[in-house]
This record gives structure tokens, sequence and C-alpha cells, in this order.
């Protein structure tokens, strides 16, 4: 709640709310592991890794705190995951592993 409240601007902050975005989140991470409908699931998570990039940009561009007050340097890796979110949907096309692979004629 307390991250919610601070780096979401309250966003969702209901405990069942949370949980159910949790389960979300997870459910969508799965798919993009196991490579299924990566049409939609992959612009979804770059959609969410954006928001929670754009939440926690102080922490991005001051990771020590030297100059923004409450950085944190834990949210630093939010920017890779955010690079890799996009590497996946260039390279979406090449992907010879992924479950949906044969449907998309690959």
């Amino acid at each position: 709640m307390a991250v919610a409240n601070t780096f979401y601007f309250g966003f969702l902050a209901m405990e069942s709310i949370l949980q159910i975005f949790g389960i979300f989140q997870i459910l969508i991470g799965l798919l993009v592991v196991v490579g299924f409908a990566r049409l939609w699931v992959y612009p979804l998570q770059l959609l969410l890794n954006t928001a929670s990039l754009i939440a926690v940009r102080q922490s991005v561009i001051d990771p020590w705190g030297w100059f923004f007050e409450g950085s944190n340097v834990l949210f630093y890796p939010s920017l890779v995951i955010f690079a890799g979110s996009l590497l996946l949907m260039a390279f979406r096309d090449q992907d010879r592993l992924s479950l949906d692979a044969r449907r998309l004629g690959k």
C-alpha cells in the first residue's frame, strides 16, 4: 500500500484491487515467458513497464538520491526492464521458440 501511495499517487491503493492487479501482472509475465499471444501480450507488457518507469523516474534519474529527495536505487532496474520490453517488441518476429510461432506461420 505504501508503494502505491508513494510512487503511483494512490492509484489502485486498495488491498483487494492490488492483489487482483498483482495476479494479472503475474499472468502477463507467464504469457511473455512462454511466448503465447505475443501480438497482444508484448504491447501490454510494454505499457505496464512504461507506467512503472514513469512512476519511478526520479529514482532512475538519480538512483542514489544525490539530487532528488526520496530516490531509491532499487528502482533503477526499471530502465533495464523497459529496454528489454522494447527489444522483445522489436525482435518478436524472429522468436522461433514461442508457443504461438507455429500459428503465426513461423
